[in-house]
């Protein structure tokens, strides 16, 4: 195959495309081959492959470059929303009260260490109580109550304390997230 013979052929392949667009690839390629020379011509065709091959190629580019920069028609955005509303609501639904349930169980069980640890706080009161009751009898039991009623104390407020702040900086780092998806929302809202 000589080079008017690959041109010919590119042609007849981009017989699909319009004039203008047909007329610049072939023109393109004629200067190519000029360029090149008549002693590389068949070096140039081997590079360029099969005629059909490289009109598919042109094809293909001219397809996507005719869509780019062109908006989709806001009845096919209505239908696409409709076929995809039976699949995306309930999953839509299921994620949101997933997200729900996580949040909950996390505020329920720093709760509960909170509640935990106010109890082991009372525990100690209570010790110490019985402690100061058991003292005219047996001054070591009294001292060991005492101590172990101060130390179950420590324990329980530093429990209480560190729950009740995991509680705070947990809301905190909720409500930034929510306002980092919102921000999201009306950013992409105000593209369309």
């Amino acid at each position: 195959m000589n080079r008017a013979q690959f041109l010919a052929a590119l042609k007849r392949h981009l017989r699909s495309l319009p004039e203008e667009e047909r007329s610049s690839a072939l023109e393109y390629y004629t200067e190519y081959f000029d360029e090149a020379g008549s002693a590389r011509e068949a070096e140039i065709i081997a590079e360029l492959g099969s005629p059909a091959k490289l009109a598919a190629q042109i094809r293909g580019e001219f397809a996507l470059s005719a869509g780019e920069g062109k908006k989709i028609p806001g009845f096919v955005i209505v239908l696409l929303a409709l076929f995809s509303a039976p699949v995306a609501l309930p999953l839509g639904i299921v994620l949101v009260l997933s997200a729900l349930v996580l949040m909950a169980a996390a505020f329920i069980t720093l709760a509960a260490f909170a509640v935990g640890g106010l109890a082991v706080f009372i525990t100690g009161l209570i010790s110490i109580a019985a402690g100061i009751l058991l003292l005219g009898q047996s001054a070591a039991t009294a001292l060991f109550l005492a101590g172990c009623g101060l130390a179950g104390m420590g324990a329980g407020l530093l429990l209480v304390l560190g729950m009740v702040k995991s509680i705070i900086l947990l809301n905190k780092g909720l409500r930034k997230f929510g306002k980092t998806i919102l921000d999201r929302r009306h950013k992409n809202e105000a593209v369309y």
